[in-house]
């Protein structure tokens, strides 16, 4: 099957499931980074612009940076400069390794910030990001709610969504099955991920009737 049919079967999946009553035996909540706790949009798009005139390249058309959110930067470097050898696409990598720190004043706190604490009384709680490590950790600091998860999973160690790998990799060390955890996420890769690793997916914003559920 086509990827792009494959993302579009798996949006209309979890779309039409938000409707659906959240289990009661949901003992953790995993949650994606960007775009559902945080909006990095701002601080991605200067990101690139910045590494781009660096490197002397044109900066990427806003759209073609929007549309690959929630990508690796390594995926977001073979679509926007395919012409790059191989020895500077690592300079890249590099360098936009270093620019997303520089960028974490620009990134907002997203609606979901203020339900961690909540969340935190009722589930485990686990961060799973195709983000780096480092940055991650920065930005959950920088909200004051990474003392709230017990679990933080990027990329860095596992593979990216939308392998299911970091799904598995939350389920094993909480000990739980598929079917008592919810996965929040706001991209086809997250949608993808919680339908490979069987997870019951919801896409953010979240409808009062799923998050009163959740909440209750």
């Amino acid at each position: 099957m086509p990827e792009k049919k494959l993302q579009v079967g798996f949006m209309k999946q979890v779309r039409t499931r938000k409707s659906e009553k959240v289990n009661k035996t949901i003992k953790a909540l995993i949650i994606d980074l960007d775009g559902t706790l945080v909006d990095s949009t701002d601080s991605v798009i200067q990101m690139y612009n910045t590494v781009f005139a660096d490197f002397g390249l044109e900066q990427p058309h806003e759209n073609k940076v929007r549309a690959l959110f929630g990508r690796t930067t390594r995926e977001f470097i073979n679509t926007l400069a395919p012409e790059l050898p191989d020895d500077r696409k690592k300079a890249m990598f590099n360098a936009l390794r270093t620019a997303t720190i520089e960028v974490v004043p620009l990134i907002k706190k997203g609606e979901l910030c203020g339900h961690i604490p909540k969340f935190a009384e009722k589930y485990k709680l686990a961060v799973v990001t195709n983000r780096g490590e480092n940055s991650t950790n920065i930005i959950l600091e920088k909200f004051d709610i990474r003392k709230y998860f017990d679990l933080v999973v990027s990329a860095v160690l596992h593979e990216p969504k939308p392998s299911p790998d970091m799904l598995f990799y939350v389920l094993k060390q909480f000990g739980i099955s598929p079917e008592e955890a919810v996965f929040l996420g706001d991209r086809d890769v997250d949608a993808m991920a919680g339908a490979r690793a069987g997870v019951r997916t919801l896409l953010v914003p979240l409808g009062k009737k799923a998050m009163d559920e959740l909440l209750g």
